[in-house]
């Protein structure tokens, strides 16, 4: 008896808890009540554990399971535009990072607020193909229109 429950506590010691992190925001009155109906909608699957966790799981899996794949028979590489099917290669290349490495090695953490880049500008003959395109942050596009059309800086492009 003595041996089953020192293997319970070590096994217990040994289990490392689940990382958890907390977020907190406040809503509009409208968000607060979609969310009640949300929970309403939910009752029967989760029971008495409606949490907003719960609730959260439920609308990302939903979102991800409305993605789906589209698939581009022809690809016009001379026009800026950009199929969601090689944005989303891009994206898996990429790791959803920035892309820009420094002169020492060190590649840009920055996951937000990401532009696609041709490597080789659109304005000087670069195709929209998916070896000539990379995820950089704002700042780092920014910094290289700069340096590859210098007569443009401090204008705006859009």
């Amino acid at each position: 008896m003595k041996c089953t429950s020192a293997l319970a506590v070590r096994d217990s010691k040994e289990q490392k808890p689940e990382t958890r992190f907390e977020i907190k925001f406040s809503v509009k009155k409208e968000i607060y009540t979609e969310i009640q109906e949300i929970k309403a909608r939910l009752s029967n699957k989760h029971g008495s554990d409606l949490s907003i966790e719960n609730i959260l799981v439920e609308l990302i899996r939903s979102f991800k399971s409305e993605i789906k794949e589209r698939k581009v028979t022809k690809l016009n590489e001379n026009t800026r535009y950009v199929p969601v099917s090689i944005k989303r290669e891009i994206m898996k290349r990429d790791h959803a990072q920035c892309s820009f490495v420094s002169a020492y090695g060190v590649r840009c953490t920055q996951k937000h607020y990401l532009q696609f880049d041709h490597i080789q500008p659109f304005a000087i003959g670069g195709k929209s193909n998916l070896e000539n395109l990379r995820l950089l942050c704002s700042a780092h596009n920014k910094a290289r229109i700069g340096q590859t059309f210098p007569e443009k800086r401090g204008r705006s492009f859009f």
